[in-house]
């Protein structure tokens, strides 16, 4: 069985961290999947303050925390 190597983004999403507050979400569907745990660590590189995440079927509609991270959003 072949392993999937680390994700490595070629350029950074951003050049300097943002000065606005950023949220992130992070979603797992499958082993064939970039890891959550690479998906967050790029997320916190980009600047996000707060990183939502979940593993999820992509089959399934309800998504409680991208609704957690807009709500979040709407607050700030």
């Amino acid at each position: 069985m072949k392993t999937q190597a680390k994700f490595q983004r070629e350029k950074p999403l951003f050049s300097d961290k943002p000065e606005y507050k950023c949220i992130g979400y992070a979603r797992h569907s499958t082993n064939k999947q970039i890891s959550i745990g690479a998906q967050v660590e790029e997320l916190k590189k980009a600047g996000c303050v707060v990183v939502f995440q979940e593993i999820v079927s992509s089959a399934d509609k309800a998504r409680p925390q991208f609704e957690a991270a807009w709500l979040k959003k709407e607050s700030w």
